[in-house]
């Protein structure tokens, strides 16, 4: 992988829309990278669904908390993303780095609901981060993805795990606290870029 250094001088050189290609691009080898059988291009075409989407591309990844600014959620995705898979790596086949990476992809998914950007560049908090939020949100949304998709069902208990413990403790807004190996990286991985890939942009 690249050094914080190398990637924060790469990015400064291009232009907000080459930005988003650049991020989006290394998103989209991760996926690509999944093993290939009928469960995992399930997963394929629910990961690429949310790289698709141009509200995704260019939401701010919090109001002011980490990676405020157009285009910070998908950073703070490729971050977590990469940052789990790598940790991954010490634990060999023990991890199924396909429900990792989709869970990765979609713990914030519905943070494109949760803030509106005005003309100014002022974020702003909408009523679904007050009502519903990004955890519950994208937990339902990933149901939809695949559903009559013959997805199979121990794999999508396990990414909807991950992706409702990705807070890691109730009191931080999560129903379930990570009781799998997947959940526990995917959280680690999340406070990592939260505390410190904020200045990657």
């Amino acid at each position: 992988g690249y050094s914080k250094t190398y990637y924060r001088r790469c990015m400064q050189k291009l232009t907000t829309c080459e930005k988003v290609e650049t991020v989006r691009a290394r998103l989209e080898a991760l996926v690509c990278d999944m093993d290939t059988d009928e469960d995992n291009y399930v997963l394929y075409d629910a990961c690429m669904q949310v790289l698709n989407d141009q509200a995704f591309q260019n939401q701010v990844g919090s109001c002011d908390h980490h990676h405020t600014y157009r285009g910070g959620l998908m950073v703070h995705t490729y971050e977590v993303a990469s940052y789990a898979l790598e940790m991954a790596k010490t634990f060999g086949e023990a991890v199924d780095r396909n429900v990792l990476l989709t869970a990765a992809i979609w713990h914030d998914y519905m943070k494109v609901r949760e803030y509106e950007v005005d003309e100014a560049g002022k974020i702003g908090k909408t009523p679904y981060r007050k009502l519903v939020r990004h955890v519950a949100g994208s937990h339902a949304e990933f149901l939809l993805a695949v559903a009559g998709k013959g997805l199979d069902p121990d794999i999508q208990m396990r990414i909807e795990h991950a992706l409702l413990a990705h807070h890691g403790r109730q009191e931080w807004g999560s129903p379930v606290e990570p009781q799998t190996l997947e959940s526990h990286l995917l959280h680690s991985a999340d406070m990592i870029s939260v505390r410190f890939g904020k200045d990657l942009w």
